[in-house]
Order: structure tokens, then sequence, then C-alpha cells
């Protein structure tokens, strides 16, 4: 995973040379037969945006690590009440994670304009994952990420 530092102690999350980086680790992570996650509240804050639109922005994010079959990009989970969720709408997909449980999926809404598959959620997470109740997670892929240093008093 990278950063890029940008003025004002701004960091730009860039997932590229992440996923090289995790493709090493992975050929000794394929050996383990478990699939596990750890979440942790990072010290930092997260801006989402799309296109310049701001879909996000916590001081309360929560950090999954997840391993299974392969190392799986983390993940940052905002909490529902600091996202913009006049944009998301949810669609018909869901997905079943054996150790989170069933996922929902929201498109992004702007104007006439859909971005499909922007964001997920766990609404009734499995009692290992329910800490992610009431937060959702954004595709590294289809927005960007702002993080900041962020230092609770």
């Amino acid at each position: 995973m990278s950063f890029s530092l940008h003025s004002a102690g701004l960091f730009i999350y860039s997932f590229e040379q992440s996923k090289m980086i995790k493709k090493r680790k992975m050929v000794v992570q394929e050996q383990e037969k478990r699939h596990y996650f750890n979440l942790g509240k990072p010290a930092q804050s997260v801006k989402i945006l799309y296109n310049g639109i701001e879909l996000a922005n916590t001081t309360n994010p929560l950090l999954l690590k997840e391993v299974g079959k392969q190392v799986y990009d983390q993940v940052y989970y905002i909490p529902r009440e600091d996202t913009n969720m006049l944009k998301l709408v949810k669609n018909e997909k869901d997905s079943v994670c054996p150790i989170k449980g069933t996922a929902t999926y929201y498109d992004l809404k702007n104007d006439n304009k859909v971005a499909e598959d922007i964001a997920w959620s766990y609404e009734n997470p499995l009692p290992r994952a329910k800490r992610i109740k009431n937060y959702i997670a954004f595709y590294s892929d289809k927005v960007s990420f702002v993080l900041e240093p962020y230092n609770q008093v």
C-alpha cells in the first residue's frame, strides 16, 4: 500500500502498488486454510470522493484487513452518519461472506448519472462482525480516498 504526501499532511491512498505488495505476501498466506479478519480503529480521518463529489468524511473509520483464500485489500468502513446516503441507492445485488454475512450493494446516483456497485454494507452482519453494522465501505477502484493523520484527544 502506498500513500502520497500532500500539503497540510494529507495522504492520497494508492491501491495499485498495494496489490503488488500483497501478491508477494499471498504465497505464504495461501498455505493457511483459515479465513479471518482483523478490525481496528486507525488514527486517520478518511474522506471519500467520486469525481470531486464528497461521499463521506469521518474521523471514526474502521479498518478491516481480511485473509482467506487470498489476502484482500484492506477496507475502510465508514459510519453511515458520516456518509452522504442521499447519493447512494441500494440495488438488488447481494453476496455472502462466510465470516461477515450478507452484503448489500449501493449505486451512486448523481444527477442523471449512475455509478453501479460503488459501495457495500453488512446491514445484519454475523456476530463476529457486528462492529461493521451501520457502516458502509467503498470500492477502491471507483472512488478516491483522502487520508489525514488524526490524533484523538
